[in-house]
């Protein structure tokens, strides 16, 4: 199990805002894992309970040992999150940040940013999280 990339966008809570919150996950897993659940568990702004369990959408195989699953959130995102990955045999897999024991964390209100971009025939996936601005569409 291993995250792959993020798309996401926390603006500040201010009206006359013209862009939406919204979180995007990709995540792989070994198909010889027999993944049953790929879910992110995770703490919401302010609260320290780790609530949040929401489940990625399987997408499509990879390739013949990898699977690739999708998360999409929109308005309330986590704060800090780890992915978590149930298997059919029962055993229970996290990536938490490549486990270094410091969780996935999300900096609140500081606009959008992105792991990766796709194009028509391929995926540019960066190193670090990068800082992207929206531009509202200027009518034609």
């Amino acid at each position: 199990m291993r995250f792959l990339a993020i798309d996401y966008n926390w603006g500040p809570p201010v009206s006359g805002r013209y862009d939406r919150d919204f979180l995007q996950l990709w995540a792989i897993a070994r198909s010889s894992a027999q993944p049953k659940l790929v879910l992110l568990v995770g703490a919401y702004l302010g609260d320290k309970n780790w609530n949040a369990e929401v489940p990625f959408v399987y997408v499509q195989k990879v390739d013949k040992d990898y699977d690739l699953y999708l998360l999409k959130l929109e308005n309330r995102i986590p704060l800090e999150f780890v992915i978590k990955l149930e298997c059919k045999d029962g055993s229970v897999h996290y990536d938490n940040n490549g486990g270094f024991g410091v969780n996935y964390k999300l900096v609140p209100f500081q606009g959008r940013w992105t792991s990766a971009h796709t194009g028509i025939d391929h995926i540019q996936i960066y190193s670090n999280f990068v800082r992207c601005q929206f531009i509202p569409k200027t009518p034609d």
